[in-house]
Protein backbone atom coordinates (compact mmCIF):
# COMPACT_ATOMS: atom_id res chain seq x y z
CA UNK A 1 0.00 0.00 0.00
CA UNK A 2 0.91 3.73 -0.19
CA UNK A 3 3.77 4.82 1.71
CA UNK A 4 5.21 8.20 3.44
CA UNK A 5 8.84 9.09 3.23
CA UNK A 6 10.88 12.16 3.35
CA UNK A 7 9.27 13.25 0.02
CA UNK A 8 5.89 12.83 1.17
CA UNK A 9 2.65 10.37 0.43
CA UNK A 10 3.75 7.65 -2.68
CA UNK A 11 0.36 5.66 -3.48
CA UNK A 12 0.94 2.33 -4.97
CA UNK A 13 -0.25 1.33 -8.74
CA UNK A 14 -2.53 -1.51 -9.05
CA UNK A 15 -0.16 -3.83 -10.09
CA UNK A 16 2.07 -3.16 -6.71
CA UNK A 17 -1.45 -3.81 -4.71
CA UNK A 18 -2.61 -7.01 -6.90
CA UNK A 19 0.42 -8.44 -6.23
CA UNK A 20 0.06 -7.41 -2.60
CA UNK A 21 -3.25 -9.28 -2.58
CA UNK A 22 -1.78 -12.38 -4.01
CA UNK A 23 1.17 -12.79 -1.86
CA UNK A 24 -1.25 -12.70 0.98
CA UNK A 25 -3.78 -15.59 -0.47
CA UNK A 26 -0.65 -17.87 -0.96
CA UNK A 27 0.69 -17.02 2.34
CA UNK A 28 -2.87 -17.78 3.87
CA UNK A 29 -4.44 -20.70 1.77
CA UNK A 30 -1.17 -21.76 -0.52
CA UNK A 31 -0.42 -20.75 -4.10
CA UNK A 32 -2.84 -20.11 -6.75
CA UNK A 33 -3.21 -19.53 -10.49
CA UNK A 34 -3.30 -15.98 -11.49
CA UNK A 35 -2.41 -16.71 -15.34
CA UNK A 36 -0.90 -14.19 -17.15
CA UNK A 37 -1.93 -10.15 -17.69
CA UNK A 38 -3.00 -11.43 -21.20
CA UNK A 39 -4.82 -14.29 -19.91
CA UNK A 40 -5.83 -14.26 -16.44
CA UNK A 41 -7.97 -16.49 -14.59
CA UNK A 42 -10.59 -16.08 -12.70
CA UNK A 43 -8.16 -15.28 -9.35
CA UNK A 44 -6.06 -12.96 -11.34
CA UNK A 45 -9.27 -11.47 -12.83
CA UNK A 46 -10.59 -10.70 -9.37
CA UNK A 47 -7.38 -9.79 -7.56
CA UNK A 48 -6.55 -7.57 -10.79
CA UNK A 49 -9.33 -5.74 -10.39
CA UNK A 50 -8.91 -5.39 -6.11
CA UNK A 51 -6.31 -3.64 -7.23
CA UNK A 52 -7.40 -1.46 -9.57
CA UNK A 53 -10.05 -0.32 -6.78
CA UNK A 54 -7.79 0.39 -4.12
CA UNK A 55 -5.11 2.02 -6.37
CA UNK A 56 -7.74 4.34 -7.17
CA UNK A 57 -8.62 4.68 -3.38
CA UNK A 58 -4.94 5.75 -2.93
CA UNK A 59 -5.19 8.49 -5.79
CA UNK A 60 -7.79 10.11 -3.60
CA UNK A 61 -5.59 9.25 -0.34
CA UNK A 62 -2.61 11.09 -1.94
CA UNK A 63 -4.85 14.19 -3.18
CA UNK A 64 -6.10 14.76 -0.15
CA UNK A 65 -2.47 14.51 1.53
CA UNK A 66 -1.40 16.87 -0.81
CA UNK A 67 -4.43 19.39 0.15
CA UNK A 68 -3.37 19.57 3.62
CA UNK A 69 0.42 20.92 2.34
CA UNK A 70 -0.11 24.61 1.14
CA UNK A 71 2.84 23.82 -0.81
CA UNK A 72 1.51 21.36 -3.03
CA UNK A 73 -2.31 22.16 -2.56
CA UNK A 74 -4.38 23.35 -5.49
CA UNK A 75 -7.15 25.17 -6.80
CA UNK A 76 -10.01 25.63 -4.50
CA UNK A 77 -8.52 23.86 -1.63
CA UNK A 78 -5.32 26.39 -2.01
CA UNK A 79 -7.78 29.03 -1.70
CA UNK A 80 -8.53 27.97 2.06
CA UNK A 81 -5.05 28.25 2.96
CA UNK A 82 -4.47 31.76 1.25
CA UNK A 83 -7.70 32.99 3.00
CA UNK A 84 -6.26 31.59 6.85
CA UNK A 85 -3.51 34.68 5.89
CA UNK A 86 -5.72 36.91 4.70
CA UNK A 87 -4.67 36.65 1.07
CA UNK A 88 -7.48 35.61 -1.62
CA UNK A 89 -6.52 35.17 -5.33
CA UNK A 90 -6.88 37.59 -7.65
CA UNK A 91 -9.71 37.67 -10.23
CA UNK A 92 -8.52 38.13 -13.98
CA UNK A 93 -8.31 42.00 -15.24
CA UNK A 94 -8.62 43.89 -18.06
CA UNK A 95 -6.14 46.01 -20.36
CA UNK A 96 -6.40 50.18 -19.48
CA UNK A 97 -5.08 52.17 -21.90
CA UNK A 98 -5.15 56.22 -22.43
CA UNK A 99 -5.20 56.96 -25.99
CA UNK A 100 -5.45 60.45 -27.01
CA UNK A 101 -8.48 61.40 -29.61
CA UNK A 102 -9.37 64.94 -31.76
CA UNK A 103 -11.65 66.35 -33.83
CA UNK A 104 -11.50 67.96 -37.62
CA UNK A 105 -13.93 70.66 -36.08
CA UNK A 106 -16.08 71.34 -33.38
CA UNK A 107 -16.40 69.37 -30.05
CA UNK A 108 -17.55 65.08 -29.74
CA UNK A 109 -18.51 63.69 -26.29
CA UNK A 110 -16.98 60.00 -25.59
CA UNK A 111 -19.75 58.55 -22.98
CA UNK A 112 -18.73 56.28 -19.99
CA UNK A 113 -19.04 52.97 -21.51
CA UNK A 114 -19.14 54.19 -25.41
CA UNK A 115 -17.54 50.67 -27.00
CA UNK A 116 -14.81 51.08 -29.54
CA UNK A 117 -12.75 48.52 -31.98
CA UNK A 118 -9.58 48.52 -32.45
CA UNK A 119 -7.63 48.19 -35.78
CA UNK A 120 -5.63 45.28 -34.44
CA UNK A 121 -5.75 41.24 -36.00
CA UNK A 122 -7.93 40.53 -32.78
CA UNK A 123 -10.55 43.28 -33.55
CA UNK A 124 -10.38 43.79 -29.37
CA UNK A 125 -13.52 45.90 -28.27
CA UNK A 126 -12.90 48.94 -25.28
CA UNK A 127 -14.84 50.66 -23.45
CA UNK A 128 -14.78 54.25 -22.51
CA UNK A 129 -13.55 54.80 -18.62
CA UNK A 130 -14.62 58.18 -17.68
CA UNK A 131 -16.86 60.91 -20.28
CA UNK A 132 -15.05 63.21 -22.03
CA UNK A 133 -15.11 66.23 -24.24
CA UNK A 134 -12.91 65.85 -27.13
CA UNK A 135 -11.54 68.87 -29.00
CA UNK A 136 -10.07 69.80 -32.25
CA UNK A 137 -6.82 69.05 -29.67
CA UNK A 138 -5.40 65.83 -28.72
CA UNK A 139 -7.64 64.85 -25.85
CA UNK A 140 -6.90 62.50 -23.61
CA UNK A 141 -9.43 59.10 -23.25
CA UNK A 142 -9.35 56.65 -21.31
CA UNK A 143 -10.20 53.14 -22.24
CA UNK A 144 -10.43 49.66 -20.50
CA UNK A 145 -10.88 46.11 -22.64
CA UNK A 146 -13.99 44.55 -22.64
CA UNK A 147 -12.00 41.04 -22.12
CA UNK A 148 -10.39 40.18 -19.06
CA UNK A 149 -5.98 39.23 -19.97
CA UNK A 150 -3.22 40.66 -21.22
CA UNK A 151 -3.63 43.09 -24.38
CA UNK A 152 -0.46 44.32 -25.72
CA UNK A 153 -0.89 47.50 -28.23
CA UNK A 154 2.24 47.50 -30.69
CA UNK A 155 4.78 49.96 -29.44
CA UNK A 156 6.11 50.78 -33.34
CA UNK A 157 3.07 51.82 -35.12
CA UNK A 158 -0.11 53.06 -33.95
CA UNK A 159 -3.34 51.49 -32.64
CA UNK A 160 -6.29 53.55 -34.68
CA UNK A 161 -9.79 52.85 -33.25
CA UNK A 162 -13.63 53.37 -34.35
CA UNK A 163 -16.82 53.94 -32.94
CA UNK A 164 -19.39 50.69 -32.38
CA UNK A 165 -21.62 52.67 -30.25
CA UNK A 166 -22.66 55.60 -32.27
CA UNK A 167 -21.19 58.93 -31.51
CA UNK A 168 -21.90 62.49 -32.77
CA UNK A 169 -19.09 63.80 -34.53
CA UNK A 170 -16.95 61.01 -34.07
CA UNK A 171 -13.28 61.71 -33.26
CA UNK A 172 -9.89 60.18 -34.86
CA UNK A 173 -8.61 58.14 -31.77
CA UNK A 174 -5.33 56.17 -31.57
CA UNK A 175 -2.81 55.04 -28.98
CA UNK A 176 0.99 56.34 -29.43
CA UNK A 177 3.44 54.76 -27.51
CA UNK A 178 5.77 57.96 -28.42
CA UNK A 179 3.45 60.33 -26.32
CA UNK A 180 4.23 57.77 -23.01
CA UNK A 181 0.61 58.14 -21.79
CA UNK A 182 0.46 55.51 -19.14
CA UNK A 183 -1.10 51.59 -19.79
CA UNK A 184 -1.96 49.01 -17.69
CA UNK A 185 -1.59 45.39 -19.49
CA UNK A 186 -4.64 42.92 -18.00
CA UNK A 187 -4.11 39.65 -16.44
CA UNK A 188 -5.25 35.90 -16.43
CA UNK A 189 -6.46 34.82 -13.24
CA UNK A 190 -3.72 34.27 -11.18
CA UNK A 191 -2.85 30.51 -11.18
CA UNK A 192 -1.67 28.65 -8.03
CA UNK A 193 2.33 29.10 -8.24
CA UNK A 194 1.76 32.79 -8.11
CA UNK A 195 -0.63 32.15 -4.93
CA UNK A 196 1.90 30.27 -3.22
CA UNK A 197 4.45 33.15 -3.68
CA UNK A 198 2.42 35.96 -2.65
CA UNK A 199 1.21 33.95 0.80
CA UNK A 200 5.14 33.12 1.34
CA UNK A 201 6.23 37.03 0.89
CA UNK A 202 3.15 37.87 3.61
CA UNK A 203 4.52 38.08 6.71
CA UNK A 204 1.05 39.22 8.75
CA UNK A 205 -2.32 38.40 8.47
CA UNK A 206 -3.28 41.57 8.67
CA UNK A 207 -1.71 45.00 7.41
CA UNK A 208 1.55 45.66 9.33
CA UNK A 209 3.77 48.84 8.79
CA UNK A 210 6.55 47.21 7.59
CA UNK A 211 8.76 46.94 4.67
CA UNK A 212 6.77 43.54 3.84
CA UNK A 213 3.99 44.72 5.04
CA UNK A 214 3.75 47.55 2.68
CA UNK A 215 4.87 45.89 -0.39
CA UNK A 216 2.57 42.92 0.02
CA UNK A 217 -0.27 45.39 0.51
CA UNK A 218 1.12 47.27 -3.21
CA UNK A 219 1.41 43.87 -4.50
CA UNK A 220 -1.79 42.85 -3.71
CA UNK A 221 -3.14 45.16 -6.16
CA UNK A 222 -3.42 43.44 -9.53
CA UNK A 223 -1.96 45.72 -11.91
CA UNK A 224 0.88 46.27 -10.11
CA UNK A 225 3.82 44.52 -11.32
CA UNK A 226 6.70 45.32 -8.46
CA UNK A 227 7.21 47.09 -5.56
CA UNK A 228 9.71 48.26 -3.29
CA UNK A 229 9.90 50.20 0.12
CA UNK A 230 13.02 51.56 0.67
CA UNK A 231 14.71 53.51 4.06
CA UNK A 232 15.95 56.35 2.90
CA UNK A 233 15.97 58.37 6.33
CA UNK A 234 15.19 57.58 10.29
CA UNK A 235 10.88 57.83 9.96
CA UNK A 236 11.37 58.41 6.08
CA UNK A 237 10.21 55.28 3.15
CA UNK A 238 10.44 55.60 -0.67
CA UNK A 239 7.81 54.06 -2.23
CA UNK A 240 8.61 52.53 -5.88
CA UNK A 241 5.34 51.01 -7.83
CA UNK A 242 5.52 49.50 -11.28
CA UNK A 243 4.09 50.30 -13.71
CA UNK A 244 2.64 54.14 -13.41
CA UNK A 245 -1.46 54.50 -12.72
CA UNK A 246 -3.03 54.23 -15.98
CA UNK A 247 -6.23 55.82 -14.13
CA UNK A 248 -7.06 57.85 -11.30
CA UNK A 249 -8.73 54.99 -9.72
CA UNK A 250 -5.79 53.39 -10.01
CA UNK A 251 -3.93 56.04 -8.48
CA UNK A 252 -5.70 56.04 -5.47
CA UNK A 253 -5.71 52.56 -4.75
CA UNK A 254 -1.56 52.76 -4.54
CA UNK A 255 -2.00 55.74 -2.51
CA UNK A 256 -4.25 53.71 -0.16
CA UNK A 257 -2.23 50.61 0.08
CA UNK A 258 0.77 52.60 1.37
CA UNK A 259 -1.61 54.78 4.08
CA UNK A 260 -3.38 52.11 5.66
CA UNK A 261 -0.14 50.26 6.13
CA UNK A 262 2.83 52.88 7.19
CA UNK A 263 3.36 53.86 10.69
CA UNK A 264 2.02 56.79 12.14
CA UNK A 265 4.85 59.24 12.31
CA UNK A 266 6.58 58.04 9.06
CA UNK A 267 6.76 60.08 6.07
CA UNK A 268 6.66 59.04 2.48
CA UNK A 269 9.23 60.87 0.21
CA UNK A 270 10.02 60.87 -3.71
CA UNK A 271 12.86 58.41 -5.08
CA UNK A 272 14.49 58.56 -8.67
CA UNK A 273 11.86 58.55 -11.32
CA UNK A 274 8.81 59.82 -12.02
CA UNK A 275 6.21 60.84 -8.74
CA UNK A 276 3.11 60.29 -7.86
CA UNK A 277 1.36 61.82 -4.93
CA UNK A 278 -2.44 62.33 -3.11
CA UNK A 279 -3.65 61.96 0.21
CA UNK A 280 -4.40 58.72 2.12
CA UNK A 281 -7.87 59.48 4.13
CA UNK A 282 -7.31 57.91 8.29
CA UNK A 283 -10.84 56.68 9.65
CA UNK A 284 -11.28 59.59 12.05
CA UNK A 285 -11.11 61.83 8.64
CA UNK A 286 -7.95 63.27 8.62
CA UNK A 287 -5.22 62.81 5.44
CA UNK A 288 -2.17 62.03 5.15
CA UNK A 289 -0.10 62.65 1.77
CA UNK A 290 1.41 59.99 0.65
CA UNK A 291 3.84 60.34 -2.29
CA UNK A 292 5.21 57.09 -4.91
CA UNK A 293 7.52 56.84 -7.43
CA UNK A 294 7.68 54.94 -10.94
CA UNK A 295 10.92 54.16 -11.66
CA UNK A 296 12.89 53.78 -14.48
CA UNK A 297 11.80 50.18 -16.22
CA UNK A 298 14.40 47.55 -17.87
CA UNK A 299 12.83 44.83 -19.65
CA UNK A 300 14.86 41.44 -19.57
CA UNK A 301 12.94 38.62 -22.43
CA UNK A 302 12.83 35.36 -21.24
CA UNK A 303 13.28 32.12 -23.18
CA UNK A 304 12.71 28.52 -21.72
CA UNK A 305 13.06 25.13 -23.43
CA UNK A 306 11.43 22.47 -20.78
CA UNK A 307 12.15 18.65 -20.63
CA UNK A 308 8.92 16.68 -19.77
CA UNK A 309 8.94 13.41 -17.41
CA UNK A 310 8.44 10.62 -19.66
CA UNK A 311 4.75 9.99 -21.16
CA UNK A 312 3.60 13.22 -19.51
CA UNK A 313 0.18 13.57 -20.97
CA UNK A 314 0.09 16.54 -23.74
CA UNK A 315 -2.88 18.35 -21.28
CA UNK A 316 -0.46 18.47 -18.30
CA UNK A 317 2.40 19.86 -20.57
CA UNK A 318 0.41 22.72 -21.16
CA UNK A 319 -0.28 23.13 -17.58
CA UNK A 320 3.55 23.28 -16.74
CA UNK A 321 4.22 25.77 -19.28
CA UNK A 322 1.52 27.88 -17.61
CA UNK A 323 2.81 27.41 -14.12
CA UNK A 324 6.46 27.77 -15.61
CA UNK A 325 5.21 31.49 -16.84
CA UNK A 326 3.34 31.41 -13.71
CA UNK A 327 6.87 31.15 -12.08
CA UNK A 328 8.84 33.39 -13.93
CA UNK A 329 5.85 36.51 -13.06
CA UNK A 330 6.27 35.54 -9.43
CA UNK A 331 10.79 35.62 -9.48
CA UNK A 332 10.12 39.55 -11.13
CA UNK A 333 7.06 40.57 -8.85
CA UNK A 334 10.07 39.48 -5.96
CA UNK A 335 12.85 42.19 -7.25
CA UNK A 336 13.30 45.21 -5.53
CA UNK A 337 13.89 48.70 -7.69
CA UNK A 338 18.15 48.53 -8.32
CA UNK A 339 18.37 44.13 -7.74
CA UNK A 340 19.64 42.30 -10.33
CA UNK A 341 17.97 39.18 -11.70
CA UNK A 342 19.60 35.57 -10.43
CA UNK A 343 20.29 33.28 -13.02
CA UNK A 344 20.40 30.58 -11.08
CA UNK A 345 17.50 31.86 -8.68
CA UNK A 346 15.24 31.51 -12.28
CA UNK A 347 16.41 27.94 -13.08
CA UNK A 348 15.69 26.52 -10.10
CA UNK A 349 12.24 28.24 -9.69
CA UNK A 350 11.10 26.99 -13.12
CA UNK A 351 12.37 23.19 -12.46
CA UNK A 352 10.33 23.18 -9.51
CA UNK A 353 7.53 23.01 -11.50
CA UNK A 354 5.52 19.79 -11.55
CA UNK A 355 6.57 17.43 -14.45
CA UNK A 356 9.44 19.50 -15.33
CA UNK A 357 12.69 17.15 -15.72
CA UNK A 358 14.66 19.44 -17.29
CA UNK A 359 15.09 23.34 -19.05
CA UNK A 360 17.50 25.72 -21.16
CA UNK A 361 16.96 29.02 -20.43
CA UNK A 362 18.23 32.28 -21.21
CA UNK A 363 17.45 35.68 -19.89
CA UNK A 364 18.31 38.65 -22.67
CA UNK A 365 20.09 35.88 -24.45
CA UNK A 366 22.54 35.29 -21.84
CA UNK A 367 22.91 32.45 -18.97
CA UNK A 368 24.07 35.00 -16.51
CA UNK A 369 22.43 37.24 -14.39
CA UNK A 370 21.00 40.43 -15.06
CA UNK A 371 21.85 43.58 -13.40
CA UNK A 372 20.17 47.15 -13.86
CA UNK A 373 21.12 49.77 -15.65
CA UNK A 374 21.62 51.88 -12.05
CA UNK A 375 20.54 51.50 -8.58
CA UNK A 376 17.03 53.09 -9.01
CA UNK A 377 16.08 50.85 -12.50
CA UNK A 378 13.80 48.41 -12.20
CA UNK A 379 13.97 44.96 -13.66
CA UNK A 380 10.50 44.03 -15.59
CA UNK A 381 9.69 40.95 -17.46
CA UNK A 382 9.92 41.45 -21.48
CA UNK A 383 8.69 38.82 -23.75
CA UNK A 384 8.32 35.65 -22.19
CA UNK A 385 8.40 32.41 -24.49
CA UNK A 386 8.09 28.93 -22.92
CA UNK A 387 8.13 25.74 -25.33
Amino acid sequence: MGTFTDSGYTPSTAGQIADEIRDAIDTEIGAQDYGTASTPTIAGGWTLGLGSTLAAQEERAALIVAAVDPRTARGALLDGHADAVAITRQAATSSIYVMRGATISGVSILRAGDILQDDTAAANLWAVVTTVTVTTSDTLITIQAQATGPIVLDTVINTYFTPITPIANAPAMSYRSSFGDPFTIGSARETDPELRVRMQRSRAAVPSPTRDGIRSGLLALTWIQAASIVRTAPHTIAAYIYPTPATATQEQEAIDAVGYRVAAGTLTTAGTGTTVSGDYTTADGSTVAIVLTVPAAQTVDVVVALTYAAGLPTADQATARADAEAVIVSVFAALDVGQALSYAGTYCAIYDVEGVIGLTLTLDGGTSDVSPATSTTQLTRGTVTIT
